[in-house]
């Protein structure tokens, strides 16, 4: 009989631990859950970072690019200006000899270019805008 009982309690012992490693791993299987839950909003928000970083840098590339094109666009019109201005004064500048109008010759074509020239050097030099 002593041996019964010890055999009893024996038996319930094992089921109680069996119960209590159960319980230990439903208890480590929801820890495990949440953990995995936890981790998947960490991941999220911090993928939402990432994206919300990556939207602000394509901002601002492309605000910086848009300045770029503003400034080339606004050299370019300066440029265009000073050579519309540059190009008025040269016709205010030089006027051609009649006989240039439409040489008679060949040589005189070339004395009426080399003449051109000349003045048009000396234009640029001088020219101050």
């Amino acid at each position: 009989m002593a041996l019964g009982v010890f055999a009893g309690a024996i038996a319930a012992g094992v089921f109680l631990r069996a119960c209590d490693v159960a319980m230990d791993e439903a208890r480590l299987d929801q820890a495990n859950k949440q953990f995995v839950a936890g981790m998947a909003r960490a991941t999220d928000k911090s993928n939402g970072h990432f994206q919300q970083a990556e939207q602000q840098t394509d901002a601002a590339e492309q605000a910086r690019q848009a300045a770029a094109i503003a400034r080339l666009r606004a050299a370019m019109d300066a440029g265009a200006q000073a050579t519309a201005s540059r190009n008025a004064a040269w016709q205010r500048y030089y006027r051609r000899p009649k006989e240039c109008e439409n040489p008679p010759t060949e040589q005189a074509f070339i004395e009426c270019g080399n003449r051109a020239i000349q003045a048009r050097e000396q234009f640029e030099k001088a020219y101050q805008p």
